[in-house]
């Protein structure tokens, strides 16, 4: 499949995403999901160079990533250790339900993972490393746990977690509104996962741009408008080939590739 129709596929599937999350994480519009959308592309990328087909969706939320890797031929193991409002969406978790190749387990324990030694091929966690502890977990348990349940040479991606030096972090701190509990230095990071025994392959910091309050503020308006949709696409290639590369200590999120040795 050419790279093209590739893309033009994952769009498709992510608009219907959109479409039925409703108002969930400001995606009642299909512009607003347009952020959410480039964010999947890349972690489709990543997951599509890995080998291996079985892939551990920890921490599913509300099923965003499941529901694209799903659509688009990856065998889908989502997985929530508390049963809170970030769980799957239940029009989401029907049609996902549908897949052969998906399935769903929810519990109530916040470290140790359902699942044989040498299960999976690719884990995924997007957003979700930094919350274990408010539910009672252990950020280093889990990533032992993850590393437990990778086959030998599996990969691990670790997305959406939060920056230290943040300027949106900082600014959510001194304006009140809301903001991460736990947030992690790349040093730290990077001592949590070799701690575990992976090896580091790619690391990069990323999310200058506040692409929540940009997302919100464009809805506002008519989202097939020529100029919204240039201003969204502009600010996004901003944020991401000038901004998050001239000032990655202050971006919002650290992404690192790691693997289980071979």
């Amino acid at each position: 499949m050419s790279d093209v129709i590739e893309k033009k596929t994952l769009t498709n599937v992510f608009n219907a995403l959109g479409k039925e999350l409703k108002s969930i994480d400001n995606q009642d519009s299909v512009l607003g999901a347009y952020f959410y959308l480039k964010q999947y592309e890349e972690l489709h990328e990543i997951t599509t160079a890995l080998s291996g087909n079985d892939l551990l969706d920890w921490g599913a939320g509300y099923g965003h990533f499941s529901f694209v890797q799903s659509s688009l031929g990856k065998k889908v193991h989502a997985y929530s250790p508390v049963e809170d409002e970030y769980t799957i969406y239940p029009e989401t978790l029907k049609k996902l339900s549908e897949k052969s190749s998906f399935t769903y387990e929810l519990t109530g324990e916040p470290i140790a993972l359902p699942y044989e030694d040498n299960s999976y091929d690719i884990a995924v966690s997007c957003g979700v490393l930094e919350h274990v502890r408010e539910f009672g977990g252990d950020d280093e348990k889990s990533l032992c746990e993850l590393y437990r349940i990778l086959r030998n040479g599996g990969y691990l991606v670790i997305g959406h977690l939060p920056n230290t030096g943040s300027w949106i972090e900082a600014f959510s701190r001194a304006t009140g509104r809301t903001h991460h509990t736990y947030l992690y230095t790349k040093s730290e990071i990077k001592k949590k996962v070799t701690d575990a025994g992976f090896e580091i392959k790619k690391y990069k910091r990323y999310g200058f741009a506040p692409k929540n309050t940009i997302a919100v503020f464009l809805m506002r308006y008519n989202e097939d408008s020529k100029w919204v949709k240039f201003l969204t696409k502009f600010v996004y290639g901003m944020d991401k080939y000038i901004l998050s590369k001239l000032f990655p200590w202050f971006a919002q999120n650290h992404l690192l590739i790691v693997q289980k040795p071979k």
